[in-house]
């Protein structure tokens, strides 16, 4: 946990990679640490930086070859359209802190299906987001205890345990 006194009721961690289908991004950790990232359940998505963003979404468009793209949904611009499809598969992604923490997301904290009057239409549940800092929003933590030990100052993911 990292505490920022120009936000002190807010509470930051250490992104330091993040990993896709077993391919780290080639992001150096600096890019996350410069400005911090926000453990933040008041926001929907997880807002990363441009750089770190289009090698996410590229890697993901890359496993994703197979599939039938679709039209952004507002700020989500990379869709599928998973139509007759029974089973979609999709890379694992997961987060890893400074500390050496590691927290992979599930299913629902990798895709978001926005539309409910198309349920088979799927989207990357991030953007590039050129904030104060970067932030992991609720759509990530969903799936997730999210632990806040704040008298230790440190945060705690028990993951598929809701």
């Amino acid at each position: 946990m990292i505490k920022k006194p120009e936000y002190p009721s807010f509470y930051f961690v250490e992104l330091a990679s993040i990993n896709i289908g077993g391919y780290v991004l080639p992001v150096p950790p600096s890019v996350f640490t410069s400005k911090g990232t926000l453990l933040d359940s008041g926001t929907t998505l997880t807002y990363i930086p441009d750089q770190a963003y289009t090698l996410l979404r590229d890697r993901f468009k890359f496993t994703m070859k197979g599939n039938k793209p679709a039209p952004p949904f507002q700020e989500l611009d990379t869709c599928y359209d998973f139509s007759g499809q029974s089973a979609i598969f999709i890379p694992g992604v997961s987060f890893k802190f400074s500390d050496g923490a590691v927290f992979e997301l599930d299913f629902f904290g990798i895709m978001m299906f926005p539309d409910a009057a198309q349920p088979a239409y799927g989207c990357l549940a991030f953007a590039a987001g050129e904030f104060p800092f970067s932030a992991i929003g609720n759509t990530q933590q969903r799936s997730a205890e999210v632990i806040y030990n704040v008298a230790s100052e440190k945060i705690g993911f028990v993951p598929f345990s809701c």
